[in-house]
């Protein structure tokens, strides 16, 4: 490890490396890079992959999945899937979206988004549960977090809202899970009736 008395933090390890919180690259950059080079070791840097911020801003629809820490099957009983159920809920509204569709796989979350206003934020509305179920992880199954990042697309017509649905819907059904993707029970909508659709 390198180690800067002076700002009081270990900012680098081998390989997996951190830089702390308010740490200036900036101002240790020589010396950084001479440890660098001395111990065989590279700077990571992580790319930006999100969209601008008014992609997300308005109503928009989007499409998501975040995935538990190690494939860990964490949604396998009713107790949690309601809790995370009413987290999202919650937070849903903060944001002023609405949930198109929540599916809990047992190690993932498939979830699409939408915006009800020109002032809603469906990517804040999405790191505030991620943010609030990661806490509940803390407070309540120390050893489960979810994975760092999640994967989100933009839906842009109808027919992608629709096939991004059924595609969700079958996902049990493809996993394994049940038979009919109507008898999976971790699941809903707070725009949709499911026990209506075909």
């Amino acid at each position: 490890m390198i180690y800067f008395p002076e700002t009081t933090a270990t900012i680098i390890k081998y390989k997996d490396w951190k830089v702390a919180a308010g740490f200036s690259l900036r101002k240790y950059s020589k010396r950084i890079k001479g440890k660098l080079k001395e111990n065989n070791m590279r700077i990571i840097r992580e790319k930006k992959h999100r969209l601008d911020k008014e992609f997300y801003t308005g109503e928009k629809i989007v499409s998501f999945t975040m995935c538990i820490k190690n494939m860990e099957k964490i949604f396998i009983n009713d107790y949690i899937f309601l809790i995370f159920r009413d987290i999202l809920k919650e937070v849903i509204v903060k944001g002023e979206c609405e949930a198109v569709i929540y599916l809990f796989m047992p190690d993932h979350l498939h979830l699409i988004l939408q915006g009800t206003g020109k002032n809603s934020d469906v990517i804040k509305s999405a790191d505030l549960f991620k943010q609030k179920t990661g806490y509940w992880f803390g407070q309540n199954m120390e050893c489960s977090k979810w994975q760092k990042d999640y994967y989100d697309h933009i839906i842009r017509s109808n027919e992608d809202l629709i096939s991004q649905i059924y595609y969700i819907l079958k996902n049990p059904v493809r996993a394994g899970l049940t038979d009919e993707w109507k008898e999976y029970k971790f699941m809903g909508s707070t725009v949709y009736d499911f026990d209506e659709w075909g």
